[in-house]
C-alpha cells in the first residue's frame, strides 16, 4: 500500500514532536565537563530516515 502525502505529513509531524520532547530532556556524560551533554533528539530523525 502506497502511502499518500497526508500520511507523510502527518508522520513527520509526529516524529518533530517527539524530537522536540527528546531535545527537553539532557543527560550528562560521566566522567566529562558539565557542558558535554548527550542529547536524544537525533533518534526521531533516524526513524524518520528509513519510513
Amino acid at each position: 500500500m502506497k502511502k499518500n502525502s497526508a500520511q507523510k505529513t502527518a508522520f513527520a509531524a509526529i516524529l518533530a514532536i517527539v524530537a522536540y520532547l527528546l531535545m527537553l530532556l539532557r543527560f550528562p556524560l560521566i566522567l566529562m565537563p558539565p557542558f558535554m551533554e548527550f542529547g536524544l533528539s537525533g533518534i526521531p530523525e533516524m526513524i524518520g530516515i528509513f519510513f
